[in-house]
């Protein structure tokens, strides 16, 4: 497994080694995660030893009632991390699930068929997926995965949890034949995530590209430590059932890798970085409204026309179909209140941000002309929430999405060698042009750096 899955810089690490234990199965190995694989019976003895340290606990729920009362009765009153596996074979109530259940366990994974036996129908629409199970947060479940919902050429899992988050996570099917235990090995791929310090939504991503690449190279198998995932692995995240199935097609951008790409915040900068050459720019404002917001945009789009230069106007949407901008860059919030199809069919570019697996899964839901990937270094140019992805990340990337990439965040040209290394198809610099003595000379000093003229 690439060594990134480990080091990812967004980890939220805990002093000591966080333990994966799986109740019943198998201990096979996941993100190199090495799980211990506990009894029923030996439970109360394994979370005794414990004490006050953190378990990460994967178990399918128990077709004896008593035996299922008896395991969650374990962890009450503890901070554990459990991520319960009901099968479609376990005959079980609402009642008895909430009493049991929901109160120590961080999420749930469920079937169609079973979702639907809880409150006696038959679960006949996707619409009735989500209604369904915001019904189960309503009596007390935390979060859930509904699973099952294979159809046609693509497969389509449900998520929603008690912070309002909800969506749909989508992957290719698959036409071999489909790995035994299938939803078992996703709850496990989800612990061992979980274990390392991958948020629940980072590990959602994560373990359902682990489990595509499984059942794709290694039918009725577990995953290898070898396996190296590609785009063909990677899910798709979209609010919308139908956004996950009729995929967006948003036209490419052409580049000449590694190209640079300048942010800017006038129209004024626009005019004087395109003057040296350079043939993509994002114009990102952030303190004008109104007419003389409108202004600085229109000019912008001419200007870059008259250079035949790729104009991305950051986040007014509206401005850039409204004068014909080439394309958009939006980041993750601007993705919420944007029309995405909209700005499909104005045949616009289109950029999005990401910084994280989930984010990366967002973005690519859009199938977008490029995602851009950082902060790559510290940058003191905004207040982030990511730590500094690196080099190694970049190329994780890379390798994971079939559109452009942008290295973006804290990079100077001192570190313009470094940044090659990860192979971006755009490196994009903001200070270190415009706060330069001479943004002309240091543009062109980036040409020469990245082999132009």
């Amino acid at each position: 497994m690439n060594s990134s899955f480990l080091s990812h810089p967004n980890i939220k690490r805990v002093d000591g080694r966080q333990r994966a234990v799986f109740i019943g199965g198998s201990a096979d190995s996941f993100l190199g995660v090495e799980a211990e694989t506990v009894l029923v019976s030996e439970l109360s003895s394994l979370i005794e030893a414990a004490g006050e340290e953190k378990l990460f606990i994967k178990f399918s729920l128990p077709a004896n009632e008593d035996e299922l009362r008896q395991t969650c009765s374990l962890f009450l009153n503890r901070k554990d991390v459990l991520v319960c596996d009901i099968n479609d074979d376990v005959d079980i109530s609402l009642g008895i699930l909430t009493e049991t259940v929901f109160p120590v366990a961080e999420l749930l994974l469920i079937g169609v068929k079973t979702l639907g036996k809880l409150f006696g129908k038959e679960v006949k629409s996707y619409d009735e997926i989500a209604s369904i199970a915001r019904k189960l947060l309503g009596v007390g479940a935390k979060s859930l995965l509904v699973t099952g919902t294979d159809g046609g050429t693509l497969s389509q899992d449900y998520f929603c949890g008690r912070d309002g988050k909800s969506f749909w996570i989508t992957t290719n099917s698959l036409e071999a034949e489909r790995i035994k235990g299938e939803k078992s090995l996703l709850s496990s791929a989800l612990v061992s995530a979980l274990s390392i310090g991958l948020d629940i939504y980072d590990s959602l991503v994560l373990s359902k590209a682990v489990l595509q690449n499984t059942t794709r190279n290694s039918a009725n198998s577990l995953p290898k430590p070898s396996i190296e995932l590609k785009a063909d692995d990677f899910p798709w995240i979209n609010k919308n059932v139908s956004d996950g199935r009729l995929l967006f097609a948003f036209p490419k951008t052409d580049c000449s890798a590694p190209e640079l790409y300048p942010i800017v915040d006038s129209s004024q900068w626009v005019k004087r970085l395109l003057g040296t050459g350079v043939k993509t720019i994002q114009l990102r404002i952030k303190n004008l409204q109104g007419a003389e917001l409108e202004n600085e945009i229109k000019t912008s789009i001419s200007v870059a026309r008259g250079h035949n230069a790729k104009l991305f106007i950051n986040d007014f949407w509206e401005l850039a179909i409204k004068h014909d901008a080439y394309g958009v860059h939006l980041g993750q919030d601007d993705i919420l209140s944007a029309d995405m199809r909209a700005i499909e069919k104005a045949g616009l570019r289109l950029g999005l941000s990401s910084h994280c697996y989930y984010e990366g899964a967002i973005a690519h839901g859009f199938r977008p002309s490029y995602i851009a990937f950082g902060p790559l270094y510290h940058t003191a140019l905004k207040a982030m929430d990511f730590a500094p992805q690196g080099i190694e990340n970049l190329k994780l990337w890379q390798s994971l999405f079939d559109c452009p990439v942008v290295a973006i965040g804290g990079i100077m040209l001192d570190l313009a060698d470094e940044v090659m290394q990860g192979k971006p198809d755009f490196i994009s610099v903001v200070r270190d042009i415009t706060l330069a003595k001479d943004p002309e000379a240091r543009a062109a000093e980036w040409f020469k750096k990245l082999g132009g003229d």
